[in-house]
């Protein structure tokens, strides 16, 4: 009997006592529910009052209702247990007023109703029944095992999840409780009908990671205890702690250099770590290890944002990975930019260079040399070819960790111009061969384009040439050399480039001087004087190099007399280069005779002596102009009937003109003459078509300019028929 069952019997007999209690009653316990451990025997006590005085009072028990009465026991006489039959055994004290039953394990069934039944009197069927009622409440522990759902592998930091601890059966129901080492849990009883079910909440984090949570569920049947324990692999993400640099900022972008960061880094769950560095957002695709090197830094490198993520499967599946950004500061030299800077320019243009640089830290830019430059501009106004050559942008940035970084960049700069041109000419003499004429032409650039040649004297066009064919034009060759050549050459050349006066094409000239021999242009080789008369004789001629000297001989060197005045000047003289009629210095030789008589007559010379050639004479005659000296030796003969030929001897000629013969012939009986003209040179004339026994008359004379000679006349008669000899 319980404690609490105990205590509501001794209060029930306290009551019944003070009232003065004159109805029957009765206790049964354990009441109202009578519970037992499955397996074990079950008691059940009925304690009736004292009231209970009739001679046939009874007490009983009743099992579910049933109408049988079990172990009836009569309580005022006797002092035995009534017997009942198995398997129950009824323990009495009727001194305690108590009646027992045991029922056997096997006897009995959870919810089984006993009821204590009392009368005072067993035969009086009309007063009612005093009973007390108790349940059995069998105590049996579950048969099936406790069960965890909820719980998965893995698991992630961050969820919730529901582990659900059940167990089902047993009476009453299994009762379950959490423990997780190290941690305070809360659980949530949600016990069905037949199932005890315990809901225990958690939020996961890596402390989960390798713990565990046992589920217990215990029972009051004496010694039960189950029990089932989850153990939680949580996957979680790396964590970063920093990124970490080899050598402190700033970095030096130099070839010699080595910089590396690394992603300092705690591993997750799974402990595999997967990297990915990012540049401005952008993956390094070709680095995937905890440390990125850089070797060496980029200036591009500086002012980057490079982020570390740390990945594994946490990351894979809930897709959040960390990730910490770091900034770069790299140093470096100057980075120089040369803006609208051409390497070549053409003489007298403007020409402007911007010389910009990048750096860190900023540089400053000097253009070397100075007297052209204003801070970073080179500044090259109506630039000339003397400003050709190397120009020089320095760049320098002071780096307190780094010390001075220098960058220069070269601006070789070529001034384009046209050629400056320079004719070589050599002087020459008469009659040289192969004489060569050369044009250089120094300009830049060196690619020439030559033109024609030209050959002048004084302001008259001699002639234009080709060049050479083999040296393209550059050179002009002359097979042979002779005054005519004399004069000033021009070559044309270009080169693209226009020159400061804005021409296209470049000329040079250089003054070819031929050296030969005195060269005779007026004064003929016969000159005819009038008798008498005064008589002027003029001869010009050249001479290069100028005469050392010149005089008139006649067998003998002449001087001035009274009657003959000789003079030498020096004037400008005609001559004909290549057909071209043209002036140039000469010489001029005068000779005055104030009344030229017979024995001034004949040959006379004019020598010249030059350093070319010593002794050069020109042969000059002058003789008096009269009518022509009779033709002698007139003779007629090979006389025929019809023919005759006159020969004769010519007289001499005393014009300038060449004499003509006159040969005139008279028929007899006639007065018509028949005239017959010929030349000098002609010795004879044949007559022809005559009449036979006729007699002719021939008169023979001679004219020039001056007039006519006198006439020699001869007769003669033709034969009557052809061949007398014969007759």
């Amino acid at each position: 009997m319980t404690l609490d069952r105990r205590l509501q019997c001794l209060v029930w007999l306290y009551i019944t006592t003070l009232q003065g209690v004159t109805g029957l009653s009765l206790v049964v316990s354990p009441s109202p529910t009578a519970e037992i451990v499955s397996g074990q025997t079950l008691s059940i006590t009925c304690q009736w009052t004292a009231d209970y005085t009739g001679s046939n009072a009874v007490v009983n028990y009743r099992l579910n209702d049933g109408e049988g009465r079990i172990g009836t026991m009569y309580i005022n006489f006797g002092t035995g247990c009534p017997s009942v039959p198995p398997p129950y055994t009824l323990t009495c004290n009727r001194d305690m007023r108590t009646l027992g039953i045991q029922i056997p394990a096997n006897s009995y069934s959870h919810g089984d109703r006993w009821t204590c039944e009392g009368r005072n009197d067993n035969f009086d069927n009309t007063t009612p029944t005093q009973t007390d009622t108790t349940t059995v409440d069998v105590i049996d522990p579950p048969t099936n095992p406790a069960i965890v759902t909820g719980n998965s592998d893995p698991v992630y930091d961050g969820d919730d999840i529901e582990l659900r601890c059940s167990i089902r059966g047993g009476n009453p129901l299994a009762s379950l409780t959490w423990t997780c080492p190290g941690r305070s849990v809360t659980s949530t009883t949600a016990n069905t009908a037949d199932t005890a079910v315990s809901v225990l909440r958690i939020r996961l984090t890596p402390l989960y990671n390798g713990a565990n949570c046992t589920c217990v569920a215990t029972h009051p049947a004496q010694g039960f205890m189950t029990s089932h324990t989850e153990v939680f692999n949580v996957y979680y993400a790396p964590r970063i702690h920093a990124l970490t640099v080899t050598d402190t900022f700033p970095w030096l972008a130099r070839d010699t250099y080595v910089g590396r960061l690394s992603c300092d880094t705690t591993a997750g769950n799974p402990p595999t770590t997967r990297y990915t560095w990012y540049r401005d957002g952008t993956p390094v695709s070709s680095q995937t290890s905890q440390t990125l090197p850089f070797d060496p830094p980029t200036s591009s490198d500086g002012g980057r944002l490079y982020r570390c993520r740390a990945e594994n499967d946490f990351t894979d599946a809930k897709g959040s990975a960390p990730e910490l950004d770091i900034t770069l500061d790299v140093q470096y030299a100057p980075v120089i930019t040369l803006s609208a800077c051409p390497e070549t320019v053409n003489e007298t243009d403007n020409y402007r260079c911007t010389c910009t640089a990048v750096g860190n830290p900023n540089p400053t830019v000097t253009w070397y040399p100075r007297d052209s430059s204003t801070n970073n501009i080179l500044d090259l106004p109506s630039i000339n070819r003397n400003k050709a050559g190397r120009y020089t942008c320095n760049a320098t940035s002071s780096s307190q960790k780094f010390g001075s970084l220098y960058t220069q960049s070269d601006l070789n700069l070529v001034v384009q111009y046209a050629p400056d041109v320079e004719l070589l000419v050599q002087n020459a003499t008469e009659h040289d061969t192969h004489l060569v004429m050369t044009c250089n032409a120094a300009g830049v650039p060196n690619i020439y384009t030559y033109g024609a040649w030209t050959h002048m004297y004084g302001i008259i066009l001699v002639r234009t040439l080709t060049g050479d064919v083999t040296t393209d034009g550059r050179t002009l060759t002359l097979a042979s050399v002779s005054y005519q050549d004399s004069g000033t050459y021009a070559c044309q050349v270009q080169n693209s480039i226009r020159g400061r006066d804005g021409q296209l094409i470049q000329t040079e000239t250089a003054v070819f001087d031929v050296k030969g021999s005195p060269k005779l242009l007026e004064g003929g080789s016969i000159d005819i004087a009038n008798k008498g008369q005064p008589f002027r004789k003029s001869l010009v001629f050249i001479s290069n190099p100028p005469p050392t000297d010149m005089y008139i001989s006649r067998e003998e060197r002449l001087s001035s007399t009274q009657n003959l005045t000789i003079t030498f000047t020096t004037e400008s003289v005609s001559d004909i280069f290549y057909g071209k009629i043209l002036t140039r210095p000469g010489y001029k030789v005068n000779l005055y005779f104030p009344t030229f008589q017979i024995h001034q007559m004949g040959n006379y010379s004019l020598t010249v002596i030059n350093p070319i050639y010593p002794h050069f004479v020109f042969h000059f005659t002058i003789l008096i102009i009269d009518v022509p000296d009779t033709p002698t030796d007139l003779v007629v003969d090979q006389i025929t009937a019809s023919s005759a030929v006159v020969s004769w001897k010519p007289g001499n000629n005393r014009g300038r003109e060449d004499q003509q013969i006159h040969v005139w012939l008279l028929q007899q009986s006639s007065t018509t003459w028949a005239i017959i003209d010929v030349t000098e040179e002609t010795p004879s004339v044949q007559l022809t078509n005559l009449i036979p026994s006729t007699t002719y008359t021939v008169i023979l004379f001679a004219t020039n300019e001056k007039g006519s000679s006198k006439n020699s006349t001869m007769r003669f008669t033709t034969y009557q028929r052809e061949n007398p000899s014969k007759s």
